[in-house]
């Protein structure tokens, strides 16, 4: 009984801990993570990547997050970003709150 209880914690721990980290795999243009920094000011916010754990820099254009949506985000709060590259940079074309 205790080694399928054991047994049973694992699976659970593997299936819930590793959807997430596939998440940012399945969206060739989107990132899953917690946000670290956000800065009004330059219109950009820091994510932690589900996946790799790195700190990814998002510049937000201003047609994706009006004043309010960046008074409601803040930081430790999971989201999803679905970005575009121009040149070295990673704009932000969609911001969803994950929960």
């Amino acid at each position: 009984m205790k080694s399928l209880l054991t047994v049973s914690v694992l699976i659970f721990s593997l299936l819930f801990f590793a959807g997430p980290a596939r998440a940012c795999s399945a969206f060739p243009d989107g990132h899953i993570g917690i946000v670290l920094e956000l800065d009004k000011a330059s219109k950009s916010l820091t994510i932690s990547d589900g996946e790799t754990g790195n700190p990814i820099t998002f510049s937000v254009e201003d047609t994706v997050l009006s004043s309010m949506e960046w008074v409601i985000l803040s930081v430790q709060q999971p989201i999803f970003v679905r970005y575009r590259v121009e040149g070295d940079q990673l704009i932000a074309t969609e911001i969803k709150r994950l929960n």
